[in-house]
């Protein structure tokens, strides 16, 4: 092997293993912040972080409305304010609500010639190169909402690798949603006594 080849494969190891530690970084970052932080910077916390580590350019964390059988954006990164405010998604509709309704992840690199979005109502968005979606789940395993991450033409697509990366952010962010949960319950139960 010439001194060349070598020192790209080493350099290429190098940038691998900074990769690792910048996850394993975040995710020890987000773990640190569930109890110190209010519920929705955490969540905030969570879309930032994902976004930066996965090279994304948007993030988006949707939660269950518990009045409705549909998603809405509680934190996101990177995305337009009137796309979060007007968002919701009806379970099994579009992406995040068959992820919903599924509850399995979704890697999309090319929506257009997806035979899963051949007779939908989905629109790819062009400029969108690679989007994934995992659920979030409650300690029961129950789907209580979806994490997702998109990156924009000429970033790389996703892979699946990116896929199990992403996975364990979402599990952060349905930790943190089931504690808020509960403290919320407990506080209500505190103040009817």
């Amino acid at each position: 092997m010439s001194e060349l080849a070598r020192h790209i494969e080493n350099k290429a190891a190098s940038d691998q293993t900074q990769k690792r530690v910048e996850e394993i970084s975040a995710i020890y970052e987000i773990s640190q912040a569930l109890n110190s932080v209010p519920i929705d910077d955490l969540l905030s916390l969570i879309t930032e972080k994902a976004a930066a580590v996965m090279d994304a350019h948007a993030c988006s964390l949707m939660l269950k409305d518990p009045r409705r059988n549909e998603l809405v954006i509680k934190a996101s990164y990177g995305l337009d304010e009137q796309i979060v405010e007007s968002t919701r998604v009806a379970y099994g509709e579009g992406i995040a609500g068959r992820v919903a309704a599924s509850g399995e992840p979704m890697l999309l690199t090319n929506l257009s010639e997806d035979p899963r979005f051949a007779y939908s109502e989905v629109v790819p968005r062009p400029e969108i190169v690679s989007s994934i979606c995992v659920p979030l789940r409650d300690t029961e395993g129950r789907v209580q909402g979806v994490l997702s991450i998109h990156r924009r033409y000429p970033a790389p697509l996703f892979t699946e690798d990116d896929v199990k990366v992403f996975s364990v952010f979402a599990s952060q962010a349905a930790q943190a949603v089931s504690n808020a949960h509960l403290y919320a319950s407990l506080n209500e139960k505190v103040q009817e006594l």
